[in-house]
């Protein structure tokens, strides 16, 4: 396991990684090497302490982040804003925000150490955070064939379609939003629907089908509820639950109800 300290003295700092794994209880660091040595000596002695601070928070808390302490914790509390002030020099850089040039060549370096660290919690730019927005959609599609995905998706997926949705109208009328005709372009070339109320019954059609097929192959309907991380398995297990529930409040109409009979489904697993 890789860790850090700081050499300090009224001259300079230096950051020297070394394995803690590999050395002895009390040894003396080996004396660095210009490839593992990041001289410091420009840097804000305060900001340097910082880092030291938040380092030693991850020693004691290896799997933690300062956001899920208890709000009391006034060290957790200070480290957070202080991560949230680095995440905002680095967007600052990476967005060409106009900084002067001693700004700039002072933050790249603090940059620079800290992307040397392991895991520091960089937030995602708005770029990298639509593109594993995407992403995850992209797999839920292929998962269940469609995108119409329930609003309390596990992960935040539901929230992001809908805002895609909110989006995609200002996008028509041409007013100010996030989308771009890039991203347009891109949604619709996986099949994503902007309004899913003329879908709802091609989705249910589609689920039927599935189902029908399952039937053929194994010789029945009953979906396993435990599926062995099969996803497509288990949203289809998910689905017949849910047509069982519809039709206990009679909210199943007569049509979708006598397809499933025509395939001999069980309405109660008591009998």
């Amino acid at each position: 396991m890789a860790s850090t300290i700081f050499i300090a003295n009224t001259i300079n700092f230096e950051l020297h990684p070394f394995a803690l794994s590999n050395a002895p209880a009390q040894s003396s660091l080996a004396q660095p090497t210009p490839s593992n040595t990041i001289t410091m000596t420009t840097l804000d002695p305060l900001w340097l302490m910082q880092v030291f601070e938040y380092l030693s928070f991850k020693a004691e808390n290896p799997t933690l982040i300062p956001h899920e302490r208890d709000e009391s914790d006034l060290c957790a509390r200070r480290i957070l804003v202080w991560i949230k002030e680095q995440n905002t020099l680095r967007n600052y850089l990476r967005n060409g925000v106009i900084l002067s040039d001693e700004d700039v060549a002072l933050s790249k370096k603090k940059i620079n150490v800290l992307e040397s660290l392991s895991n520091f919690p960089w937030t995602q730019l708005k770029e990298e955070k639509a593109n594993s927005n995407f992403e995850a959609l992209e797999k839920y599609v292929k998962v269940n064939g469609h995108c119409r995905v329930p609003q309390r998706e596990p992960g935040g997926l539901g929230k992001y379609v809908n805002r895609l949705r909110c989006n995609y109208k200002k996008y028509r009328a041409r007013k100010d939003t996030t989308l771009t005709d890039e991203m347009v372009e891109k949604l619709e070339s996986i099949g994503f629907e902007w309004s899913v109320k003329k879908s709802t019954e091609e989705a249910w059609d589609s689920k039927f089908a599935i189902l029908c097929v399952f039937k053929e192959v194994h010789g029945h309907w009953n979906v396993p509820r435990r599926t062995d991380g099969d996803e497509s398995l288990t949203a289809l297990s998910r689905w017949v639950v849910e047509q069982r529930q519809a039709k206990k409040v009679k909210a199943l109409s007569e049509e979708r109800a006598t397809k499933l009979d025509s395939i001999g489904i069980k309405w109660s697993l008591r009998n």
